[in-house]
């Protein structure tokens, strides 16, 4: 917002206003296309994301120089390391309480966010920067959300992150944020369709409608996932999986991730 804003008060005049605009857009092409086409194979992660908080952080309107000089810049790193350590305390110590997730969340984020607004009233925009990064950094300790990370990796549609959960109950396979399939560690339950998938969710009525219907033998389905939905296969049909990401099926058939479709053959 803070760039947006200065882009705009910096606009030229009318007479130069084509040419401005025409900047504008390559400049958004150029972005779309580091986004789309060289992050991917670069980047596991949305690091470009974080990256350009950070860089965005710089232009804090603060007062006084965007960098000390001298000894005072080494000085100034003191403050955004401090933060940093204080997160991955937090992120490392908190989970230990037996809290809910929404508190382990608030108690371990919401102390750095209010160190890192102390920050952006520091007369370097610099400090506020790197204080925001040193967070994003320190907040990979934090791994009660997601669990353990087994696989992670990135294709042209996302993030895929294969993780084991907390309690080392379930293999959760998510796509950015969302869970997009789970399965039970112990092998005699693996086969049980889980999350939205369940026998007794609206999925689950849904199939088992259609598997009491006589001669239904052909079944698609728009989406894989982790491949959950080959639970409910019976050896009289025949199931269609349509699937944009190359990646989601190289994880859904590989046994050493999910086995559901393996168990469906």
């Amino acid at each position: 917002m803070v760039w947006h804003g200065r882009l705009a008060r910096d606009r030229p005049s009318v007479g130069r206003l084509t040419e401005f605009y025409f900047c504008l857009s390559a400049g958004g092409v150029l972005g779309g296309l580091f986004n789309a086409i060289l992050a991917p194979p670069i980047f596991r992660t949305v690091v470009e994301y974080r990256l350009a908080i950070v860089l965005a952080c710089i232009l804090w309107p603060a007062s006084g120089r965007l960098i000390p000089s001298d000894r005072r810049f080494w000085r100034g790193l003191v403050f955004p390391a401090a933060i940093g350590l204080v997160t991955v305390v937090l992120a490392i110590w908190i989970p230990r309480l037996g809290m809910q997730l929404q508190m382990n969340m608030m108690m371990i984020f919401g102390v750095p966010a209010i160190l890192c607004y102390v920050a952006s009233k520091r007369p370097h925009a610099i400090q506020f920067a790197l204080s925001l990064a040193a967070v994003l950094a320190a907040s990979r300790f934090y791994t009660s959300f997601h669990g353990r990370t087994l696989h992670v990796e990135r294709s042209f549609f996302g993030t895929l992150r294969f993780s084991l959960d907390p309690q080392e109950r379930f293999y959760r396979l998510y796509h950015g944020t969302t869970v997009h399939g789970m399965q039970f560690v112990t092998p005699e339950r693996r086969n049980e369709p889980l999350a939205y998938y369940h026998r007794n969710g609206p999925c689950g009525r849904a199939m088992k409608a259609f598997n009491a219907r006589t001669g239904a033998t052909n079944v698609a389905v728009i989406g894989l996932g982790a491949g959950s939905m080959a639970a409910y296969a019976k050896p009289t049909q025949h199931w269609t999986f349509y699937e944009i990401d190359p990646a989601i099926v190289r994880l859904a058939q590989d046994t050493n991730y999910f086995t559901f479709l393996a168990h469906s053959t």
